[in-house]
């Protein structure tokens, strides 16, 4: 399955540019709350999991381009 959208946005802990897919997570150990979060996913042999994952400002999400090339 090819990626259809990748974003890109700044990370909070460290104002760097990240891309990767956007996901929006509820937090299970602090105060419950959903929290917007940049992710690198890899799929192989059936299995998925994350490589990377950052919390993101919001503001600042930016669609970067799609399976056609178009943004």
């Amino acid at each position: 399955m090819e990626r259809q959208y990748k974003f890109r946005a700044k990370d909070i802990k460290t104002g760097n540019w990240v891309e990767g897919d956007l996901a929006y997570v509820q937090t299970c150990f602090e105060t419950p709350r959903v929290k917007t979060m940049i992710v690198e996913h890899f799929i192989h042999g059936g299995m998925l999991w994350m490589g990377n994952r950052w919390f993101v400002d919001e503001d600042t999400i930016v669609l970067i381009r799609n399976e056609k090339g178009e943004v």
